[in-house]
């Protein structure tokens, strides 16, 4: 849209990997580089707007970092911040379950912060990890002449539209509920996680409101290194990615994973890195962002002959084109022709 780009990192590989993502998608940038949100290197009222998901709250000192926003944003500018917001998941699993059955509140010497630290991300530990009410908030951007505060969940799971009625798990249940109901095959599934215990458990209670629990299997949580013997017993695999801004210049982890291991993927199209790596390897199908395209596609791949194949093809692309040295050569001349 004709906008000139500037973004910060702490850490010069995250500085380069966004120049690459940058470049492969032919998109222009201003500047890109390494420095610390609490000193941003910009001239006052530099920019029409800026946008920070998820570092503030993590920022040793927020109050400077939101300081430095209002210095360097225009007067007729917007700045857009995403901080944690204090909910019920807040008071439910780091103040009640964490903080006082598991005693963490006493081992910390009565410090909620130290608690929050801890368990608040999904590997835990962070180094610092800011909660805030709509008061704090308001606070912070007392700076700013126009505040707007707009309270979203997004926790495990994601909403979004155009199925922001469906929670993703159950976008996923209705895939599943099509497949099953394809005439001719028996089909079994599995839904393998990778989180807390607590996902697991709600999966299950949705397999018996869908009416699932005979034909779909939660297993898990299991750590990463354990997915590949997981993945390698699966006749298929289903990759629905939302068509959100946040995934369309995503990397699709799992379908490479899953082509790597010679099994084949039914993924969305819209997705451009999923797109390319199913079509170029023709170890899958790709479909549109549809429960009936999902379906349709699976119905596709268990009618294609020779499906080992197809697979045995995956296996090679990824080896090819995907592989770390490949990969890391690749970046590399990015690089050097960027210095």
């Amino acid at each position: 849209n004709g906008s000139i780009v500037s973004g910060i990192d702490l850490h010069e590989d995250s500085i380069n990997l966004t120049k690459l993502n940058f470049k492969l998608r032919n998109l222009p940038y201003s500047d890109l580089k390494v420095a610390n949100a609490e000193h941003l290197p910009f001239e006052d009222e530099s920019f029409d707007f800026i946008v920070s998901f998820g570092v503030f709250h993590h920022t040793a000192n927020t109050e400077k970092a939101i300081s430095e926003v209002y210095r360097i944003l225009k007067d007729d500018g917007t700045a857009s911040i995403m901080l944690y917001a204090r909910g019920w998941k807040h008071y439910l699993k780091s103040c009640l379950i964490h903080g006082l059955l598991l005693g963490k509140y006493i081992k910390y010497r009565f410090q909620w912060q130290k608690v929050y630290n801890e368990v608040s991300e999904v590997h835990g530990k962070s180094p610092k990890t800011g909660v805030y009410t709509k008061r704090e908030v308001k606070k912070l951007f007392s700076q700013f002449p126009n505040i707007e505060i707009n309270k979203k969940r997004l926790g495990e799971f994601f909403e979004y539209k155009p199925y922001n009625t469906y929670m993703f798990p159950k976008f996923i249940l209705n895939i599943f509920k099509g497949i099953f109901a394809i005439d001719g095959y028996n089909i079994k599934g599995l839904i393998v996680t990778e989180g807390s215990l607590e996902e697991k458990n709600y999966l299950e209670l949705l397999l018996s409101e869908f009416g699932l629990k005979d034909n779909l299997r939660v297993i898990g949580p299991y750590g990463y290194t354990e997915m590949p013997n997981v993945i390698s017993i699966m006749t298929a695999t289903i990759s629905p990615i939302p068509p959100i801004a946040t995934y369309l210049v995503s990397s699709p982890t799992n379908t490479v994973e899953s082509i790597g291991l010679g099994v084949p993927v039914i993924g969305n199209a819209e997705i451009d890195d999923q797109n390319y790596i199913i079509k170029n390897s023709g170890c899958g199908i790709l479909v549109s962002y549809e429960i009936n395209s999902f379906v349709q596609g699976m119905m596709e791949l268990l009618n294609r002959p020779q499906i080992d194949k197809i697979n045995s093809r995956g296996k090679n692309f990824i080896l090819k084109h995907r592989n770390y040295e490949v990969i890391t050569d690749y970046f590399e001349q990015i690089i050097i022709n960027e210095s």
